[in-house]
C-alpha cells in the first residue's frame, strides 16, 4: 500500500473493544484503566498500567496479536453444470446429427431410440445461451419445434439456429475466471521486556486490521485462585482441586467457591465439595466414560476425563463399519457393548464372474481391519465379511470400468462410417470399452480393419472408403464376438459374364449386361471389349459406348464382300464370337455383269422393302414409262456402284422381263430383303413398271448411286 498504510486497531481487556486509526507517520495511543498501545511501521508496542497508574510488571498471562488482511486471487470458475437431451422426430430420415456450441461445431452421431433421434449434452452451463443444428441427410435443418434463436449475425444477416438456454448470453461470451475475496488472519505473539512493557512485530502491507487481545482480566489481585494455575487430582473415586493464585501462591478458601460437575451421555451429576475443595464422585454409569468440569465463581476452569470403572460384557460381534471398493476393504469390529473387537481372525470372499478369491483382513488396530485386493475392474463383485465361519456382512462393488453390454449396445453403418453407442448394462455410457471393440471392411476379397475413434459418451466411430463397383461387408466385434456384420450393395455393380449377351450384324453390336442380380450393369464400359476380324484387316479394337439401361453398342466399317468375327471380352476373359456374313459376296471371275440370271443361291432373309409396291413416285414412274430398259440399266449399273454402259442396255431392251426379275433378285441379296425368284417374277409379270419404280426408290432410299435426271428427289 506504500508509505501510508490505513490500519485499524482494536485493543480488548475486560470484554471491552476500543479502535484508533493509526498511519506510518501518525500515532495515537489508546487507554484502558491507563494501559497505552502503539502502532507504528509494523511494531506493537504496549505499556501495562494497573488502575493505580503503576506498571504491571508479572501479569501472569502474556498478549496476542491478530492481523486481519484481504487476500484476492483469481480462481477458474467451477459453476454447477446441467445436462440435455436433443431430439428430431422425422422416422423418415437415414441419418442425423447435430452440432453446436456444446461440442465446438462438430457434428456427431444422433441415436435411434424408440422411433425417434436422441443425443445427450452434459455439462452445460445453466445460465449459458448454446446455438446448435441438425445435419438430416447431407443437409442443415432447423427444428422450428424447438426453441429458436436468430441473434447470431453474419455478413449483417440473421442466421437461424436451435438453442438451449434462450435469452442468456452465449457460452462463447461467459468468462471462465472469477476475482474472489477472502479473509485471512494471522496470530503474532508478544514479547515481555519486563517492566511492565511488551511488543510485537507484524507485515504493515495492505489494508488491514490489528487486535491486541487478553483471554483474562488484565488487572490481577493477589490472594485470588487462577484458571490455569489451580490443579485438578482425581484418585481413588475422589476430585481434589489445589487453588493456586496467578503467582503460584496456595490460596485457602477465602469464601471462594469450586463447583464440580459429571456430565455422562443425557446424566449431570454435581460433587459436592469440602474442606480443602475436595469430594467423592460416582458415575452414573461405572461402564461408560464421562467427563468432568471444574468451575471457579461459575467460570470455567479446566475438565477432565474420567474412564469407566469396570466394563461391561463384551457379547456379540458386529459391524460399525463396512466399506468395499475395487482395490480396498475397511471394516470396524466391535462387541454389543460397543467396545473394539480385536485380534480376531476376519476373511472377506470376494465375488467375481469366473470365481471367488478368499482375502485376509489385517488388523490395523481398535477394531478395524482392513485389505487390498486387485479385482477385474470391468465386472461388478459381491463383497461378503466373513467371521467365525458366518457372514456378517456383504457389500456390493460396481465395476470401475463396466464393460459394454450387446444387449444395449447400438451400431450404424453408413457408406462411409460406422458408428458404435456402446451401453453398459445399467445403460450408462461404455468409456472403456474402445480396446475391446473393432470393425473390419472385407470387399473384393480383401480384408481391412476400421481404425475406431471414442467420441465421448460411450460413442465411438470409424471412417472407411468403399469401392463402387463391389459388395462390402462391415462386421463389428465387441469382446470377440460378432454382433453385426451388415452387407452393403455396391453402387456400381459390375456385369455378370453368366448373365451378360451380345448379338452382331454388319458394322454393329449390340451388348446386353446384366449384373448377377440381373439388373442393368450401367458401369460396365472399362471392363468390355469388342474384337473384329476380318481376312484382308485382321483384328482390330471396336469403342464400346452405353446406350441406357445395361445396353452397349459398338460400329465399325464392314466390308460387305466379306464376312467377319465379333469377339467380345470382360475383364480379359471371352463372352463368345459370332460370325457375320458378307452382305455381297464377292463375283468369281469370267462371269458376266449380270450373270445373277438363274442364280439359285438362297437368299439371305430378314428385311421388309421400304417403298410400298404401289407407293410410286410420280417422276420415277413418268421415267420408267418412257424408257424401262433404261431403269433397268442404271439400277444394275447402282447395284455394281458404276455407272450403266451401251451393253446394259442392250440387254434391257431385248430381254426387259428378265432382267427386271434378276435385277430385283440383287436388290433383295444386297439389303437381305424378304422374298425369293418366284415373287420376283410375279411382280415383273404382273406390273413391271410397279416393280421397276419400286425398285428404284428402294435403291435411293438405302443410299445408293443417284440416277441423275432420272430419279426425283423425294
Amino acid at each position: 500500500m506504500g508509505a501510508r498504510a490505513l490500519v485499524l486497531v482494536s485493543f480488548v481487556t475486560a470484554g471491552i473493544i476500543y479502535y484508533v486509526h493509526t498511519s506510518q507517520t501518525e500515532q495515537r495511543q489508546l487507554s484502558t484503566v491507563n494501559s497505552v498501545v502503539t502502532i507504528k511501521n509494523g511494531r506493537v508496542d504496549i505499556q501495562a498500567v494497573d488502575e493505580s497508574n503503576e506498571l504491571v510488571t508479572d501479569g501472569g498471562e502474556t498478549f496476542v496479536v491478530y492481523v486481519t488482511r484481504m487476500n484476492y486471487a483469481i480462481e477458474d470458475a467451477v459453476p454447477e453444470t446441467i445436462s440435455y437431451t436433443l431430439y428430431w422426430r422425422d422416422l423418415d430420415a437415414t441419418e442425423v446429427m447435430v452440432a453446436g456450441a456444446f461440442n465446438e461445431w462438430k457434428r456427431e452421431p444422433m441415436s435411434k431410440v424408440d422411433g425417434q433421434w436422441t443425443y445427450s449434452v452434459y455439462g452445460l452451463r445453466p445460465n449459458a445461451l448454446y446455438r446448435f443444428k441438425y445435419f438430416v441427410d447431407g443437409q442443415w435443418r432447423v427444428d422450428h419445434e424447438q426453441p429458436v434463436d436468430n441473434t447470431e449475425m453474419i455478413e449483417g444477416q440473421p442466421i437461424e439456429n436451435n438453442a438451449i438456454g434462450l435469452g442468456n448470453p452465449p457460452i462463447e461470451e461467459i468468462a471462465e475466471e472469477r476475482e474472489t475475496q477472502t479473509l485471512r488472519v494471522t496470530e503474532h505473539s508478544i514479547i515481555d521486556d519486563q517492566d511492565g512493557k511488551y511488543h510485537g512485530e507484524f507485515d504493515p502491507s495492505g489494508a488491514i486490521t490489528v487486535s491486541v487481545r487478553l483471554s483474562r482480566p488484565f488487572h490481577l489481585r493477589h490472594g485470588e485462585p487462577f484458571a490455569s494455575t489451580s490443579q485438578v487430582d482425581i484418585k481413588n473415586d475422589e476430585i481434589r482441586i489445589q487453588s493456586i493464585d496467578a503467582f503460584g501462591k496456595s490460596v485457602d478458601r477465602g469464601g471462594h467457591t469450586f463447583t464440580a460437575q459429571i456430565f455422562q451421555e443425557s446424566s449431570t451429576v454435581d460433587i459436592l465439595l469440602t474442606g480443602y475443595y475436595s469430594g467423592p464422585y460416582q458415575l452414573p454409569d461405572p461402564t461408560r466414560p464421562a467427563t468432568l468440569v471444574i468451575k471457579f465463581n461459575g467460570q470455567y476452569v479446566t475438565y477432565a476425563s474420567i474412564a469407566p470403572s469396570r466394563s461391561k460384557p463384551k457379547g456379540t460381534i458386529h459391524s460399525s463399519y463396512f466399506h468395499a471398493s475395487a482395490s480396498h476393504i475397511l471394516v470396524n469390529l466391535v462387541y454389543s457393548n460397543d467396545l473394539p473387537a480385536c485380534d480376531e481372525s476376519v476373511y472377506a470372499k470376494v465375488l467375481q464372474e469366473g470365481g471367488a478369491d478368499w482375502i485376509n483382513l489385517s488388523h490395523q488396530g481398535g477394531g478395524a481391519y482392513s485389505a487390498h485386493w486387485n479385482g477385474d475392474e470391468e465386472r461388478d463383485a459381491m463383497v461378503e465379511l466373513w467371521l467365525n465361519e458366518s457372514i456378517l456382512s456383504t457389500q456390493k462393488v460396481d465395476a470401475t470400468r463396466p464393460r459394454a453390454a450387446v444387449e444395449r449396445t447400438e451400431v450404424n453403418v453408413t457408406r462411409h462410417s460406422v458408428t458404435v453407442t456402446a451401453r453398459t448394462s445399467r445403460g450408462s455410457p461404455a468409456l472403456y470399452c474402445g480396446n475391446h471393440l473393432s470393425v473390419e471392411k472385407r470387399q473384393d476379397r480383401a480384408t481391412e480393419r476400421v481404425n475406431l475413434h471414442h467420441h465421448g459418451n460411450g460413442i465411438y466411430r470409424g471412417d472407411y472408403t468403399l469401392h463402387p463397383l463391389y459388395d462390402a461387408v462391415i462386421e463389428v466385434k465387441l469382446y470377440g464376438d460378432v454382433i453385426l456384420s451388415e452387407r452393403l450393395k455396391a453402387v456400381q455393380p459390375p456385369a455378370s459374364r453368366q448373365r451378360t449377351t451380345f448379338v452382331a450384324s454388319a458394322g454393329h453390336v449390340r451388348i446386353s449386361a446384366r449384373t448377377a442380380d440381373d439388373q442393368p450393369a450401367l458401369h460396365s464400359e472399362e471392363v468390355l471389349e469388342a474384337r473384329v476380324t476380318q481376312k484382308n484387316r485382321g483384328t482390330m479394337n471396336v469403342q464400346i459406348r452405353h446406350v441406357g439401361s445395361g445396353s452397349y453398342e459398338g460400329e465399325w466399317m464392314h466390308d460387305e464382300e466379306e464376312g467377319c468375327e465379333v469377339e467380345i471380352m470382360m475383364e480379359g476373359v471371352s463372352l463368345g464370337v459370332r460370325r457375320v456374313e458378307a452382305l455381297r459376296p464377292k463375283q468369281p471371275l469370267g462371269l458376266s455383269k449380270l450373270s445373277g440370271i438363274g442364280d439359285r443361291t438362297p437368299l439371305i432373309e430378314g428385311n421388309d422393302w421400304i417403298v410400298s409396291f404401289c407407293g410410286c413416285d410420280l417422276g420415277v414412274c413418268l421415267t420408267t414409262l418412257y424408257c424401262l430398259p433404261c431403269q433397268l440399266a442404271y439400277q444394275n449399273g447402282n447395284l455394281e456402284e458404276r455407272d450403266c454402259d451401251f451393253c446394259d442396255c442392250l440387254l434391257a431392251m431385248c430381254c426387259p422381263c428378265i432382267c427386271g426379275c434378276v435385277v430385283r433378285g440383287r436388290i433383295r441379296q444386297k439389303y437381305g430383303i424378304k422374298g425369293g425368284a418366284a415373287s420376283d417374277c410375279l411382280s415383273q409379270l404382273c406390273c413391271p413398271l410397279c416393280a421397276t419404280a419400286q425398285q428404284t426408290r428402294e435403291l435411293h432410299v438405302r443410299g445408293g448411286r443417284p440416277s441423275g435426271l432420272f430419279m426425283s428427289e423425294s
